[in-house]
């Protein structure tokens, strides 16, 4: 697949994988991606009021059993989500758009953010060091944030990249990838050791995005981007995964565990999730007529993935239903602090929490 063809796929993906369209020269004024198929269109008309009224589906809704939409407070595009526990949550943003939410019978509150670059991804360590990754394509600069408990502040050494996806084992073992930012033909993995940022090796001819990062351990971890790619570190060296699948971009990946891996990818009219069970990779659902955008889970049996369209799908490790997630919103990032609550945000400022 050439590099224009990509261009053309991430279009219809542009609020899932905002990041890329940015990268690809696309623009994320409008960001709700179409439906497969409808690569005319890769979001709705501005003036449409089909919108949730979160006045009247407020925080912490009595039905546990649904999707229900909470207030952020923000108008803004919302790419990624995570946090310590259900009552320590961070949701990140374009414009340097951070949000905190502190639990039941709270709101979701503005942080005092040191950029207005957009932030692409976000990662918390049990000590609730916390990490904010982004950055501008037309500026070509990558940004890295620190929350130390007390305020934030920008990390040296990550300009270079523009940071898609971050995950850690500790706050002493932290992975960035993205694209590097003067040259948008080239992946990058940046690694945070506990004092300064640096560069890792990855093979000749990665892709021109890495799109995600999860790991079970400092010696298992996963990124996955462009060109049907999944790099596997060890520890030592990352080194490519065959997962079966061609001409696909990948745009997230969770671990169970070191044999339950999965990650959801997005072709030119399709969308498929794939599977590894510790020896070989293979796709589990190729149902989703939705681009799919971010997966994150509990266990092995109960999964969550998220696309456009306000597309959310379970997994309760038998099969798949799609769930009614009462917004047509794109949704991108999910993540999950218990059964019981899990969330999952996406455009114009869009956050959801499930109660299980």
């Amino acid at each position: 697949m050439t590099r224009r063809s990509w261009g053309l796929l991430l279009v219809l993906v542009t609020m899932v994988l905002a990041a890329w369209a940015i990268a690809c020269g696309g623009s994320t004024a409008s960001v709700t991606p179409s439906r497969q198929g409808d690569d005319d269109s890769a979001a709705p008309d501005d003036d449409d009021d089909s919108s949730v009224d979160d006045d009247d589906n407020d925080d912490n809704d009595d039905n546990d059993d649904a999707w229900t939409s909470e207030n952020s407070g923000v108008t803004v595009n919302m790419y990624g989500v995570a946090g310590n526990s259900t009552t320590d949550v961070y949701a990140v943003g374009d414009s340097g758009t951070i949000l905190h939410y502190q639990g039941a019978n709270t709101k979701w509150t503005t942080e005092p953010s040191t950029t207005t670059l957009p932030l692409r991804a976000v990662w918390e360590d049990d000590s609730l060091d916390v990490f904010a990754g982004g950055g501008d394509a037309t500026t070509q600069a990558g940004i890295i944030l620190n929350y130390n408990g007390a305020s934030w502040s920008q990390m040296t050494g990550t300009a270079a990249l523009l940071t898609f996806g971050i995950w850690g084992s500790s706050a002493t073992d932290v992975f960035a990838v993205g694209e590097e930012a003067n040259n948008p033909k080239q992946g990058g993995i940046l690694h945070f050791e506990g004092t300064s940022w640096s560069a890792m090796s990855i093979e000749a001819g990665a892709p021109a995005e890495l799109a995600a990062v999860y790991g079970t351990s400092a010696s298992d971890v996963y990124a996955v981007g462009g060109s049907s790619t999944i790099l596997h570190y060890d520890g030592t060296s990352w080194s490519t995964v065959n997962s079966g699948l061609s001409q696909v971009l990948f745009a997230g990946v969770w671990c169970a565990s070191p044999s339950e891996v999965y990650a959801v990818a997005n072709g030119v009219g399709s969308a498929q999730v794939a599977y590894y069970n510790g020896t070989t990779w293979s796709t589990v659902d190729t149902t989703p007529s939705n681009t799919l955008g971010g997966v994150w889970g509990v266990s092995a049996s109960e999964v969550y993935i998220t696309g456009n369209s306000g597309y959310i799908a379970q997994y309760n490790g038998a099969s798949w239903s799609q769930m009614d997630s009462g917004t047509p919103q794109g949704l991108g990032g999910v993540w999950a602090a218990a059964p019981t609550d899990v969330f999952a945000v996406g455009a114009n400022g869009t956050i959801l929490n499930y109660g299980g």
